[in-house]
C-alpha cells in the first residue's frame, strides 16, 4: 500500500476502498509499532492532574495543532486526536470525554460526514450524553449538526474569536473566566 506523505505523519494508510485505516508509527528501529486506541488513551490520560479531555475527529495535524493550541491557551484540557469515524466511537466507547469536537469532513476520508458521526454518537446510549460540536464555517452544516443533536459549533475561521471560547467554555474549565 502507497502512503501519502500527510497520511505516514499520521500513522495511517489507504486501503482498496481508499479509505484510510490506522497502521501505527515507525519505531526507531523503522519497524511499525501499533498505536492501539487504548495506548493512545493511557496516554493522553497520564499526568499529575486530572484535566477535561476533548476527542478531535477528523482534522489535519494542522488544524488539530491549532484546535490544541485554542483549548490549551484557554482551558484545562487535553485534546485527544482521532482520524476517523470508527476509531473516534471506538475511543468514545473505551473512555470518558467532556466534549467532542467534529470537522464537518474528515481529512483523510472526505466520504465520512462529522453530522453523520453526530447522529450516531447520539443515537447510541452509551454515548447520547457526551456534548457534541460541529466544526464547520458553513451554517446550514451547524444547522444541519444541531438538528443531529450537537450543539451550536464554530469554524476554524473563528478559532481566534471571543465567542468560540465562550462556545467552550460552557464545557470546560477555562482559566480566563475563573
Amino acid at each position: 500500500m502507497r502512503l501519502s506523505p500527510s497520511a505516514k505523519r499520521e500513522g495511517l494508510r489507504r486501503t482498496q476502498s481508499g479509505k484510510y485505516s490506522v497502521i501505527g508509527v515507525i519505531a526507531s528501529s523503522g519497524r511499525w509499532k501499533s498505536t492501539a486506541v487504548n495506548e493512545r488513551l493511557q496516554r493522553s490520560s497520564s499526568g499529575p492532574t486530572a484535566v477535561k479531555r476533548v476527542l478531535g475527529v477528523g482534522n489535519c495535524s494542522f488544524d488539530h495543532g491549532n484546535i490544541e493550541r485554542l483549548i490549551a491557551t484557554n482551558f484545562d484540557a487535553e485534546v485527544v486526536p482521532a482520524s476517523l469515524q470508527d476509531e473516534a466511537l471506538e475511543m468514545l466507547r473505551a473512555a470518558a470525554f467532556d466534549l467532542v469536537l467534529v470537522n464537518r469532513r474528515f481529512a483523510y476520508d472526505a466520504a465520512s460526514s462529522g453530522v453523520e458521526l453526530i447522529g450516531q454518537i447520539k443515537a447510541d446510549p452509551r454515548l447520547a450524553d457526551t456534548p457534541v460540536m460541529l466544526l464547520s464555517n458553513y451554517p446550514e452544516a451547524q444547522q444541519a449538526a444541531v438538528d443531529a443533536g450537537a450543539e451550536p459549533g464554530f469554524g476554524k475561521a473563528e478559532l481566534d474569536r471571543p465567542e468560540t471560547v465562550e462556545k467552550l467554555a460552557r464545557f470546560l474549565d477555562t482559566r480566563a473566566l475563573n
